[in-house]
C-alpha cells in the first residue's frame, strides 16, 4: 500500500499510459494451461505423462480447475496471467492450439505466448490470433533452431515489426542438457543489431545466470529477465529474491525490465507474491517502492496486452493532468522595442500524497504558444509561480535515475511524525491539521517561484535543466502562474 500512497508520476519516465501503474493489475508472466476441467490435446498428455529415471513426472503440475484457479489468481493479486506454450520435442509439448483454446476459455483473464513451430506458416498463426498473442518463447535448449534460416528470420522480423517480445527459456525440466544458456547469450545479443525494436526476455536461469544476464542489462536496454519458481530449488521464493535483490547494482539497473511468473499450476502464485514482498520488506524505501510496483507490473510494458480492457481505472493517458490556458495577452510599444506580457494558468493534478511532478513538457507547450504569431524574441524571461503553500518550484537534472531519487527522498521526508508539532492542533478550517512536515518542507526545499531567462528566441535553460513542482499532502490539483514578459522588434 505505501508504494501506492508515495508513487511518482511514471510519465516522467514512461509511455503516458503508465502514469499511475495502480490503473493496471498484477501481471503474472509465466503459467502453464493446465487446468483439469479443459480439454487437453495428445501432445499435452503426453508431456504430462513423461517420467524421470526415478519415475516421477518431469512436467509435474498440481490438478487444479478452473475455479481453483481462479480463486488461487484473486488470492495472488494477479489480475491477468501469460498461458504459456512448452516444447519439449514434438512429442512432448503445450501446443500454441492448445494455449489459445484455454486463453478463450478463461474469459479474458489471460493472453498467450507461444511457440513458433518454425515451418512456415508462424506468422499466419500470430495474425489469425493477434488478440490474444502477447509475445512468442523459444526454448534453445530443445529446439532445432537455426537463426539463420528464412523461417526463423521471417518470424523475427513480423515480431520486430510488430513489437512483439521474444522470450529465451533456458530451463531444463530435469533433462540434461550439454548446451547453455552461457554459449547461446552472444548469439541472442547479436540479433538486437538487426531486429530494432525486439525485447527480449531472458526465463528459467539460476541465480548464476541471472547474474550474467543482469550485467549484459546493463548494456542492452532491450534485454528483460523473467524471474519465476521453476529454479529456486529448495529456497523459499523470499529467499530466492533476496539473494537477487543483493546482486550488486540489480535492483537500481534492471527494476524496470524484470518480469514474474509463477509458473502455476507447477508452483504457486500466492508464494511467488508473498516472497516478492518479505524479501522486499527491509530494502530501502525507495528501492521496496519500485520492485512492489514494478516487478509484477512491467509485464504491462512489454507484452502487447489489452490494456484498455484489463485496466481496474481510468488511464491517465486519456486525463489531461497537466491543463493550461493562456488568460491575458498584452502588446505595448515602448522606445526601441515592443513588450509583450503573456499570461498562462497551468493546472496540475496529483494522484500521490506526495509527489514530484515533472513540468518541463508543460512549459515548453505554453512556450510555443506564447511566441506564436510573434517575431523572433531577443529577449525576455518567465516567472513560474505556485499559489499553494505546501508546494515548491524546483529546478534540477531530469535523469530517470535522478527523478526518482529525488521524489522518494521528498517522499520520505514528508513522512516524518507530526506528533508533537505545534501545527497538529486545531486550525482555523475548524479541523484537526497534521501536515506540518509539507508544511517545513516545502519551504526548505526549492520556491515558491523560479525565472528562467529568455533569449534568442528560445528558453536559455541548460542542457540538463528541467523544472518541476512538489506537491504534498496530496492527492490534490494545483494551480501555477505563467507570465511570459517579451521583448521583440
Amino acid at each position: 500500500m505505501i508504494e501506492r500512497l508515495y508513487s511518482p508520476d511514471f510519465s516522467a519516465l514512461f509511455d503516458s499510459k503508465f502514469a499511475n501503474p495502480f490503473a493496471y493489475p498484477l501481471v503474472d508472466s509465466l503459467q502453464w494451461p493446465l487446468l483439469v476441467d479443459m480439454t487437453m490435446d495428445a501432445e499435452t498428455k503426453e508431456l504430462l505423462s513423461l517420467k524421470d529415471e526415478r519415475n516421477r513426472e518431469v512436467f509435474y503440475h498440481r490438478k487444479i480447475t478452473f475455479d481453483q484457479w481462479d480463486i488461487e489468481r484473486t488470492c495472488s493479486g494477479f489480475g491477468h496471467v501469460l498461458f504459456q506454450a512448452l516444447y519439449l520435442d514434438e512429442s512432448h509439448r503445450i501446443t500454441n492450439h492448445h494455449v489459445i483454446g484455454n486463453c478463450i476459455g478463461v474469459k479474458g483473464l489471460a493472453s498467450a505466448i507461444i511457440c513458433p513451430e518454425l515451418k512456415g506458416n508462424d506468422v499466419a498463426y500470430i495474425n489469425m490470433n493477434t488478440s490474444i498473442v502477447a509475445g512468442i518463447v523459444f526454448y534453445p535448449l530443445f529446439q532445432a533452431i537455426d537463426i539463420n534460416a528464412p523461417t526463423f528470420q521471417t518470424v523475427m522480423a513480423y515480431c520486430d515489426e510488430n513489437k512483439i517480445p521474444v522470450k529465451w527459456d533456458f530451463y531444463q525440466h530435469s533433462i540434461a542438457k550439454s548446451a547453455t544458456m552461457q554459449e547461446w547469450l552472444p548469439r541472442i545479443l547479436a540479433m538486437l543489431a538487426k531486429y530494432k525494436n525486439l525485447q527480449f526476455i531472458f526465463s528459467g536461469l539460476d541465480l548464476f545466470d541471472i547474474e550474467a544476464a543482469a550485467q549484459k542489462m546493463k548494456y542492452y536496454p532491450r534485454v528483460w529477465l523473467e524471474i519465476d519458481p521453476r529454479v529456486m530449488g529448495g529456497t523459499h521464493p523470499a529467499g530466492f529474491f533476496s539473494r537477487v535483490f543483493e546482486l550488486p547494482g540489480f535492483i537500481n539497473n534492471c527494476w524496470d525490465r524484470v518480469v514474474i511468473g509463477s509458473a502455476t499450476p507447477t508452483l504457486e502464485a500466492s508464494q511467488l507474491v508473498r516472497g516478492l514482498w518479505e524479501a522486499s520488506e527491509s530494502l530501502p524505501f525507495q528501492l521496496k517502492c519500485l520492485v512492489r510496483t514494478w516487478l509484477p507490473r512491467n509485464a504491462l510494458r512489454v507484452f502487447k496486452l489489452p490494456l484498455d480492457k484489463i485496466a481496474t481505472e481510468p488511464s491517465f493517458s486519456k486525463v489531461d493532468r497537466f491543463q493550461w490556458k493562456e488568460t491575458s495577452r498584452t502588446v505595448v510599444e515602448l522606445k526601441e522595442y515592443k513588450q509583450a506580457v503573456i499570461d498562462f494558468e497551468l493546472r496540475v493534478q496529483s494522484f500521490s500524497i506526495t509527489q514530484l511532478l515533472w513540468l518541463q513538457p508543460a512549459i515548453e507547450a505554453t512556450w510555443a504558444a506564447a511566441r506564436k504569431d510573434l517575431p523572433a524574441i531577443e529577449t525576455g524571461e518567465l516567472l513560474v509561480r505556485t499559489y499553494h503553500t505546501t508546494t515548491s518550484m524546483i529546478m534540477n537534472e531530469h535523469e530517470r535515475g535522478n527523478y526518482l531519487q529525488m521524489h522518494y527522498d521528498l517522499a520520505a521526508k514528508s513522512r516524518d511524525d507530526p506528533t508533537n508539532a505545534l501545527h497538529t492542533v486545531a486550525a482555523e478550517e475548524n479541523r484537526a491539521d497534521f501536515n506540518y512536515p509539507d508544511h517545513i518542507l516545502s519551504s526548505s526545499i526549492g520556491d515558491r517561484s523560479l525565472t528562467i531567462p529568455i533569449a534568442a528566441n528560445k528558453l536559455d535553460m541548460g542542457s540538463r535543466e528541467n523544472t518541476y513542482i512538489l506537491v504534498t499532502f496530496g492527492p490534490r490539483g494545483v494551480k501555477l502562474k505563467l507570465r511570459y514578459t517579451l521583448y521583440f522588434k
